[in-house]
C-alpha cells in the first residue's frame, strides 16, 4: 500500500501549501 501512503502524503502536502498561502 505504498502508493496509498504516497497519495495521502501528496494530498496532505497540497493542503498544507494552500493553508500556508491563505495564512500569509
Amino acid at each position: 500500500m505504498l502508493w496509498a501512503a504516497l497519495a495521502t502524503l501528496n494530498l496532505l502536502s497540497n493542503l498544507v501549501q494552500i493553508w500556508l498561502l491563505e495564512k500569509t
